[in-house]
């Protein structure tokens, strides 16, 4: 009771290996796919053509041309939730408002990087250049409306008092006495309204003039509209409506403008005439109350007539749920013409803002609207206005990943390119045939056995195995006919041995037939017995064969045959007894700790001399946390900077009752692989099973060797008639009895082989992928035990507290690692990496294969194999992100993806070797862009995180206006 055990002092790492752990590892954020989360605001640069969407959580995407993407975030740890956007047109700046008071300046600028980085190309980054004052943001604060000049060195602000404030862009500062003041604009009222109204309210709109660049056109809330003169900073003309002004805007070279209203209403005004002259008034949706109509645009088609585009305004008793966007197009003296026009887009979420992409006609006097861009709370929609019906473009970017919540995700590397034409071919044939097809799927089913637990693809075979959260398990495959499907199902009794168990929960689901079109055709059904949650699912497509697991038990299914190859029960019968309780299918367990007067003075002990351990490791480095809500901080922590001496924390080990039984018998990984189970001499067909209770059971798969071979597109065989018989082998059990998460058998390469576990092996990549990956046939420039012999195999077993390697066959202890034990932390999700560099010489290059783990934290570290030393340590994902966490995807080539937000996914990297595969670089006119005049010195800025520049591309070379992708 009184033995301690000290912690072993990791060994030092010399200057060389330091040098190669930064050129080997460090984590990046590629690119982020899909719709930004919680858009907030949107803006256009017409020259450069780019498109930027600013968020609440303070991120701003900008897109171009497909495969063009930027991405910055500004500092989350204040309040940065985005108010408005603006470009500063030609130039590449953006102008960024946030609601806490805040104006930033962003420069998209071309960047080329190091001699030393894997790629040469150039590619293109953000970087901000300025930020306003603490003292400005009291002023910023109380925004309503801004509006950037053409000279692009003043921007005015119009705020909620009536006050506008001029904003000098040039030394980026704010004028504290407004240009405009309230006080100027009562005086007007009284002079030219007759004291119909008293205060003019908020500033709603600022627009300048698209000619006269002396001239802006204010809507103020309380029924005003003033047409102003900068250089005298006096009005023109002064404009009264009987209803409060939500929006202007110009039109028609400036010769006439238009206005919209709190009651549904839109009004046509002549700019040349005085007070209360207004041309056209309509409610397109009245005469009842309608919502407020909250923006307008009127653009001049090419046959000259106008286009009225606007938001909102419809019938309050009947639509004031509903989001919409309408087109009215017709001749204001010809009300029965022909072209009159008018259609109302439906959207089912809020729609945040618009605009128009316009083609000028020489003379200037036609807009000729081509597009129109709306960006809504949950997507982004881009409507055709040349075609006469104007149709929805289809977007290659910028598209949700899933309209309903996405709770499975699967990673696929070398997809099959014939695999990849018929995916291309189904998703266009669904697109076309989708009015037609309808019961296929409902989606206002509330069932929950219908959510889908696990998926499984080999694109080589075609196959495709779902499992659902009521224990059935389906395959597809790929039909060029169409056909009547009634799939006999296949039931599988997990409960053998178990006969006491009583399930309670849901029940089985029904099939019945029904009429399939070509495409993914079902093929194989298996219902299994209890139907609970699948938590494990593993496809070995060569013999055909997979593995599934819920949390009584496993099956081996050859879904060619429709046989059962094996069936274990992993509930204990001795534990049983008369529990009934459901078992837990979400996969999760508990930790258990049992308590008595023994442990309690053992760990009173251990806390005394704890203390004086301490007292003697004050020279010891300690690591420095970062900060969660800036997961990929730029400080990464090396193996030699993190601690000298660890000092392992005891875990006791984990006592399940018997009412827990049920946690432990959940199945969590399954991994076939064919290796020396028995001998040394000879390979064998496997499974390994690894269960929340620590336990790994090894079955061999014996007689699957094929008779007739048929040969896969890429040269691997397939067995087909083969009779496999499968049995117990070996069974393993871990002291600790934490969840087993992942097992993996390497080779003498430190390879993985075999397939499940979600790790991506080496043997299926392809040799055209344009990332270098070093094989086996390489084994001078892969890292290796040299006492190792050529053909022997280990076996990695990570659970949620340590890794553990044994070498095969006769499953001896090789080494491990406690995670838990020495960090506190517990493992979520483990893959095998190939980290290559490139070396002085030219055909020769560096590489070794390591253990990336990611932990509950967020946390991402990498180990060597199968020595287990840790190599740096890096913060991802935030822990409180427990979506992010579960969602996360490995690749074997250093990526990883997962799910930001309901709508987007993230690709990161481990190596700064494989980020940027492709350049591409950005033109703008140099002579407008002016330089900052400021000095931090003097006006403090706040801190800002470290910029993210993200790119996104995959080598197609394109050109659009002046961004390019090489």
């Amino acid at each position: 009771m009184f033995k301690f055990k000290l912690g072993h002092k990791q060994p030092e790492e010399n200057e060389t290996r330091r040098r190669l752990q930064k050129e080997l590892f460090g984590l990046n954020k590629i690119c982020v796919r899909g719709f930004p989360s919680r858009p907030s605001s949107l803006a256009y640069d017409a020259q450069l053509k780019l498109i930027a969407i600013g968020t609440h959580a303070g991120e701003i995407r900008i897109y171009g041309q497909p495969n063009f993407q930027l991405s910055y975030s500004l500092d989350p740890n204040q309040s940065s939730s985005i108010r408005k956007l603006i470009f500063l047109d030609g130039v590449g700046r953006l102008l960024v408002l946030t609601v806490d008071g805040y104006l930033h300046l962003l420069e998209i600028n071309n960047y080329n990087p190091s001699i030393n980085d894997f790629s040469s190309n150039s590619t293109v980054r953000i970087d901000r250049t300025g930020t306003s004052s603490e003292d400005d943001s009291i002023v910023l604060k109380n925004t309503q409306t801004i509006c950037l000049l053409r000279n692009h060195s003043s921007l005015l602000i119009g705020l909620n008092d009536g006050n506008i404030h001029s904003f000098n862009i040039e030394n980026f500062s704010l004028n504290t006495d407004p240009i405009i003041s309230t006080d100027i604009i009562e005086r007007t009222i009284v002079e030219y309204c007759s004291g119909r109204i008293i205060h003019p309210g908020p500033v709603q709109s600022i627009i300048q003039h698209p000619i006269n660049e002396d001239k802006i056109l204010i809507g103020y809330k309380n029924t005003l509209i003033v047409h102003w003169d900068l250089p005298s900073n006096s009005h023109d003309r002064t404009y009264i409506y009987k209803q409060e002004v939500e929006s202007v805007c110009w039109y028609n070279k400036g010769m006439n403008f238009a206005t919209c209203h709190n009651n549904g209403s839109y009004a046509l005004w002549d700019a040349k005439q005085q007070l209360n002259i207004v041309e056209t008034e309509k409610i397109p949706y009245g005469p009842y109350p309608c919502t407020p109509m909250t923006k307008i645009c009127v653009k001049t088609l090419r046959n000259g007539d106008p286009l009225i585009i606007f938001a909102g305004g419809l019938p309050r008793s009947s639509y004031s749920n509903k989001h919409c966007v309408s087109c009215l197009s017709e001749n204001e003296h010809d009300h029965n013409n022909e072209r009159a026009r008018h259609v109302t887009f439906d959207f089912t979420t809020p729609v945040i803002d618009f605009f128009t992409i316009d083609k000028l006609s020489n003379d200037g006097c036609r807009d000729d609207p081509q597009s129109l861009v709306i960006l809504l709370n949950e997507e982004i929609v881009v409507i055709d206005l040349i075609t006469d019906s104007w149709p929805c473009y289809h977007l290659p970017y910028l598209n949700s990943i899933h309209a309903s919540p996405v709770i499975c995700t699967t990673l696929a590397c070398n997809v099959n390119p014939q695999f990849y034409k018929k995916l291309v071919n189904y998703a266009t044939i669904q697109l076309d045939d989708y009015t037609d097809r309808t019961g296929l799927y409902d989606p206002y089913c509330d069932d929950p056995r219908l959510a889908i637990q696990k998926l499984s693809l080999c694109t080589n075979t075609d196959a495709l195995i779902i499992a659902g959260t009521a224990g059935q398990v389906l395959t597809f495959e790929f039909s060029a006919d169409s056909s009547d499907v009634n799939i006999a199902t296949t039931t599988v009794n997990l409960l053998d041995g178990c006969e006491s168990f009583v399930w309670k929960g849901h029940e089985e689901m029904k099939t019945r037939q029904t009429f399939i079109p070509s495409g993914l055709v079902l093929t194989s059904l298996v219902q299994l017995y209890p139907p609970a949650a699948v938590s494990a699912l593993a496809l070995c497509s060569d013999i055909q064969t997979y593995a599934v697991g819920t949390a009584h038990g496993f099956t081996i299914f050859n879904y060619k045959q429709n046989r059962i190859l094996a069936a274990k029960c992993t509930l204990d019968p001795n534990a049983l007894g008369n529990t009934s309780a459901v078992p837990s299918s979400t996969g999760e367990s508990t930790l258990i700790r049992g308590r008595s007067l023994k442990k309690s003075l053992r760990e009173s002990f251990r806390r005394l001399r704890k203390g004086r351990t301490i007292k003697k490791a004050t020279m010891m480095l300690t690591p420095k946390r970062t900060d969660e809500n800036n997961p990929l901080f730029s400080t990464n922590m090396h193996l030699e900077e993190i601690i000298r001496v660890p000092v392992e924390r005891q875990v006791e080990f984990r006592e399940f009752k018997p009412v827990d039984d049920q946690v432990a018998s959940m199945v969590r990984c399954l991994y076939f692989a064919k290796t020396y189970l028995n001998s040394v001499n000879d390979r064998t067909r496997s499974l390994w099973a690894g269960t929340n209770g620590g336990h790994v059971y090894v079955y061999s798969i014996t007689g699957s060797e094929p008779q007739s071979i048929n040969t896969l597109t890429n040269g691997t065989p397939i067995a087909t008639d083969q009779t496999s018989i499968c049995s117990m082998a070996k069974e393993i059990r871990l002291k600790h009895k934490a969840p087993v998460l992942s097992i993996v058998v390497l080779d003498a390469f430190n390879q993985p082989i075999g397939q499940g576990s979600s790790i991506s092996t080496l043997e299926s990549i392809s040799t055209t992928s344009n990332v270098p990956v070093s094989t086996p046939s390489q084994p001078e420039n892969i890292s290796q035990v040299s006492s190792t012999p050529f053909n022997s195999h280990k076996v990695l077993i990570c659970s949620e507290e340590q890794f553990k390697v044994f070498t095969l066959p006769n499953l001896k202890p090789y080494c491990k690692f406690k995670l838990t034990a020495t960090e506190g932390t517990r493992v979520r999700k483990v893959n095998i990496n190939q980290f290559s560099l490139k070396t002085d010489h030219v055909n020769e290059s560096h590489s070794e294969s390591c253990l990336v783990c990611l932990d509950n934290m967020g946390q991402i570290s990498i180990y060597t194999l199968p020595t287990l030393r840790r190599q740096i340590l890096f913060s991802c994902i935030k822990a409180s992100d427990i979506n992010a966490l579960s969602s996360v995807q490995f690749s074997p080539f250093a990526h990883a993806l997962y799910l930001q937000s309901s709508s987007e996914l993230v690709q990161v990297t481990f190596s700064p070797q494989t980020i940027l595969p492709y350049s591409m670089s950005i033109t703008y006119d140099k002579i407008q862009r002016k330089t900052i005049q400021r000095s931090d010195l003097e006006k403090p800025v706040r801190p800002m995180s470290p910029e993210k520049t993200l790119s996104n591309g995959n080598g197609i070379e394109a050109h659009l206006s002046s961004v390019k992708i090489k």
